[in-house]
């Protein structure tokens, strides 16, 4: 007895929800593993589990069965996900929301497909953003979204056009059935039309058995011809036409498949050798970056020791400074000392020339008390040598405040002459201390210079830095292409082996074999 779409339908029910509960261990074994959601995600998945089975029970060939088996699996895959996250296992589980997603073409039902691809979707695109470790390991990635979605858009159209041709031709076939069963009824009623009856039906349904099985076996070009030598019979001659049309729309479909799945497999290859560019030029990037990056450290080391040094310096020539300051402070007590002296020598050269006013005097006195003792004659002779005496007591200091006046005089001189010069050397000294004022200044703004250069260093050799994380994070993306490009190499080759299976003459009406697509 052939099958049915409703069969179908109910059996694919039936043990995907099975298959659902399985998930129920598998989802607490994880979560054991990897020690997220060990309680709480295998009772989500019992529930949604439950609750697709509730719906299977109530009615095994709805719409509804079929639609809450869609969203159950979806959300599993989702909860799975989310259990890998902060693992590399996390990018792989991704791959599971596209095989349970084939298994949405067992409903033979468009709407599970739709459904499905809008939850995945939304769980894409939503927690991307809200919630990313729930989805990729990592920063939010648009792009990933929008790789995925492509993706699952293309498998979704695959098996919304496979879906449609494969309800088709169940319908056909159905009806078909109906008609034969309708055909064996009239037969049976007729009475005496019964033998030709069954000799068409028999015939009609060799032929279409024999169309079938060809069909079966992957033959796109089988077709049920009405030869005159054994024609159909013209009472199921509309259900040879709609196998004819069902047979030729599959045909048209597979080619299309084919068509799709080679320019997949080509702009797969393409992605590949992008993605290798990308990542040898990035990896050139980071070579280029590292060395940039320790060229500056060994600056930044040298700018370091310079300024170090012209710290120490500054510190030097302040030290200088407070030296020759305190210096000049003993060479200003040293002027202020001379001028003392030379104040004292003016007042002792006064003094001296009283002195000469007073032997002057003297001499004077001494030379008239002479001439009265010579006046006096014997009386006034002691006198005499008393006054001789004097006059040359006189004399001698006559002449020795002449000497103290010569020796003052040159003292004078002398202390003239270095008071001078220690004028001179205190405005010499107060230069000296004015240019170490100024180069201090100088050495203080180089300092600060230097210092303002190794803190723009630092400020470079952060932003070469992070520049080489960013050509890191741009390697390890790149690998990831790479890697998603060789995943989808496989699906299409996997496509491609599908499509293998079915043969045909349409592609090639000049070859009498029939040949395999692929």
């Amino acid at each position: 007895m052939l099958m049915t779409l409703a069969d179908l339908r109910c059996l694919a029910g039936r043990y995907l929800s099975v298959f659902l509960w399985l998930h129920v261990p598998l989802t607490a074994i994880i979560g054991m593993v990897t020690g997220t959601g060990a309680l709480m995600v295998p009772l989500c998945v019992a529930v949604l589990a439950g609750a697709a089975t509730l719906e299977y029970r109530r009615n095994p060939i709805g719409n509804g069965a079929a639609l809450s088996v869609a969203a159950a699996l979806a959300l599993t895959v989702a909860l799975m996900v989310y259990q890998f996250q902060g693992t590399a296992w996390q990018t792989d589980m991704h791959m599971y929301f596209f095989a349970t997603f084939a298994m949405m073409a067992v409903f033979c039902n468009w709407r599970p497909i739709i459904l499905f691809a809008a939850i995945v979707a939304v769980h894409h695109l939503g927690l991307n953003f809200l919630l990313t470790e729930a989805v990729f390991p990592g920063e939010a990635n648009l792009g990933r979204v929008v790789l995925h979605a492509v993706i699952l858009l293309t498998e979704a159209g695959v098996m919304l056009v496979l879906n449609v041709v494969l309800a088709r031709m169940f319908n056909a076939t159905e009806a078909a059935l109906a008609e034969a069963e309708q055909s064996r009824l009239t037969r049976d009623a007729l009475g005496a039309e019964r033998d030709l009856v069954q000799a068409d039906q028999e015939t009609a349904m060799r032929m279409l058995e024999a169309a079938l099985g060809r069909l079966a076996q992957g033959d796109l070009d089988s077709r049920i011809e009405d030869h005159p030598d054994e024609p159909f019979p013209q009472t199921y001659s509309v259900l040879r036409v709609r196998f004819n049309d069902v047979a030729e729309q599959l045909a048209s479909t597979i080619g299309t498949f084919e068509d799709g799945a080679r320019e997949m497999l080509q702009t797969a290859d393409a992605i590949a050798g992008v993605a290798d560019e990308t990542s040898r030029a990035v990896e050139q990037q980071s070579v280029t970056l590292r060395s940039s990056a320790n060229s500056l450290r060994s600056i930044n080391e040298s700018f370091s020791s310079t300024s170090g040094l012209a710290s120490q310096a500054e510190g030097a020539i302040q030290r200088n400074q407070s030296d020759v300051e305190a210096g000049g402070e003993v060479l200003m007590s040293a002027v202020q000392a001379m001028k003392r002296i030379e104040k004292s020598s003016t007042e002792i050269y006064q003094i001296v020339e009283v002195i000469e006013d007073i032997a002057f005097q003297t001499n004077l006195l001494a030379l008239n008390a002479g001439v009265e003792a010579g006046r006096a004659g014997d009386a006034g002779r002691g006198f005499a040598v008393v006054a001789t005496e004097v006059r040359a007591l006189a004399q001698r200091a006559t002449a020795s405040a002449k000497d103290i006046r010569k020796r003052i005089e040159d003292s004078r001189a002398f202390v003239s002459e270095g008071s001078a010069l220690v004028e001179r050397t205190n405005s010499a000294l107060t230069t000296v201390i004015q240019r170490a004022t100024e180069v201090s200044g100088f050495m203080t703004q180089i300092n600060a210079q230097i210092s303002h250069q190794v803190n723009g260093l630092r400020a470079i050799m952060d932003d070469v830095s992070e520049i080489e994380r960013a050509t890191q994070q741009s390697a390890t993306e790149a690998a990831g292409s790479r890697e998603l490009s060789a995943r989808m190499t496989q699906q299409a080759s996997h496509l491609m082996s599908a499509l293998d299976s079915f043969i045909s003459e349409a592609a090639a009406p000049t070859q009498p074999q029939h040949r395999r697509y692929g």
